[in-house]
């Protein structure tokens, strides 16, 4: 539940000027804005920090629409606002992640295509003898290079014609020049006896 500016609650303590307030029938910490807030005296939030919810006496001519922010929402403690800006981040690296496979794969569907051109002028004099309308056979060596390229560059390399490390095996098993178990040392050089 978000808490706006404006949103009315009601003193469970005196608030001198920290204390605690209750909203939508939660307890929160709050200080209040101005002087001292009696207890069970309805009181209205104006804003949030660190600290907790800043709130004003509700006098019986204050309308709630009329103060500066009416609407806003406010954090409740500084881990709330950690807690937005971690959720925001998130956000934005899902949408960066998105876009980047996007353009991955279209840059994989291009270069497959590419080497499926370059695999037919290798090849153009044995398709041509081979087949009175050569172009049904471009079409489609263009179409699987197309398909061919994100497929290749996803995390399967088979598709390409690679294998992967078994499910459980480590980095090391799967590559093992890449260990530095049972490499030998650097040469020490011995003194010669004499």
């Amino acid at each position: 539940m978000a808490i706006r500016v404006g949103d009315k609650g009601v003193a469970e303590s005196s608030l001198h000027p920290q204390g605690v307030i209750r909203l939508d029938g939660r307890r929160y910490p709050a200080r209040a804005e101005h002087g001292t807030v009696p207890p069970d005296a309805p009181v209205f939030v104006v804003a949030g920090d660190h600290l907790g919810l800043v709130v004003r006496a509700a006098e019986p001519d204050t309308r709630p629409a009329a103060l500066p922010g009416f609407g806003r929402p406010v954090h409740v403690s500084f881990l709330d606002r950690l807690a937005e800006q971690g959720e925001r981040d998130e956000a934005q690296q899902r949408a960066g992640d998105a876009t980047r496979r996007q353009r991955g794969a279209f840059l994989a569907a291009a270069a497959g295509a590419a080497i499926a051109v370059l695999v037919l002028t290798l090849v153009w004099q044995h398709v041509v003898a081979a087949d009175d309308s050569p172009w049904a056979a471009v079409g489609v060596a263009l179409a699987a290079g197309a398909v061919w390229g994100p497929a290749c560059s996803s995390n399967s390399t088979r598709a390409c014609g690679g294998s992967r490390p078994a499910a459980g095996a480590s980095a090391s098993s799967a590559q093992p020049w890449r260990s530095w178990e049972g490499r030998p040392g650097p040469r020490s050089a011995s003194p010669r006896s004499g």
